[in-house]
């Protein structure tokens, strides 16, 4: 099974914490919104650290280098996602402000059985969410971390399995 590995930011506002989450790009998801967002995440490399492919790929899906530690993360869990895939989960405080998400590119072929190949990013735009919209705008299986993240801000001395 493979491993995913995604990265939440978080930062403290005067209303509360808000956490960045990518909407997905390609004309697939253009017209959707609520329980499509996505923590930025994507699969390990092989052999790679799963606290490296997070960095590496909060990098590819928005091109912003957040130049970090692994020891600065915080660790949210695994839970499986309904790709079958598990996906890993960390947090960092930081606040990157209203940024232009210049993701990579992926193929896929569009229109649907047309032939044609296109083009698209793997992410369109980025912003942070207050937790109450993140739940609502990200996808199901991946609020389990706001939770998770919830929780530790609230108690940072629990355990988080």
């Amino acid at each position: 099974m493979k491993l995913t590995s995604g990265l939440i930011l978080y930062r403290k506002q005067n209303k509360g914490v808000e956490v960045f989450l990518v909407h997905p790009g390609s004309p697939l998801w253009a017209n959707k919104d609520e329980g499509v967002w996505s923590i930025p995440k994507g699969v390990l490399d092989q052999d790679e650290n799963p606290r490296s492919a997070c960095i590496r790929e909060f990098k590819e899906e928005t091109g912003y280098d957040l130049n970090l530690n692994h020891e600065d993360l915080i660790e949210l869990g695994l839970v499986n996602l309904y790709s079958g895939k598990n996906m890993i989960c960390y947090a960092f405080e930081k606040d990157i402000g209203d940024i232009k998400v210049e993701s990579n590119l992926f193929d896929l072929e569009w229109p649907p059985r047309s032939g044609n190949i296109q083009k698209f990013p793997e992410a369109d735009k980025g912003m942070y969410f207050d937790m109450q919209t993140a739940r609502l705008k990200l996808n199901q299986k991946q609020s389990v971390f706001l939770e998770k993240l919830d929780l530790y801000l609230k108690n940072p001395e629990l355990p988080r399995d």
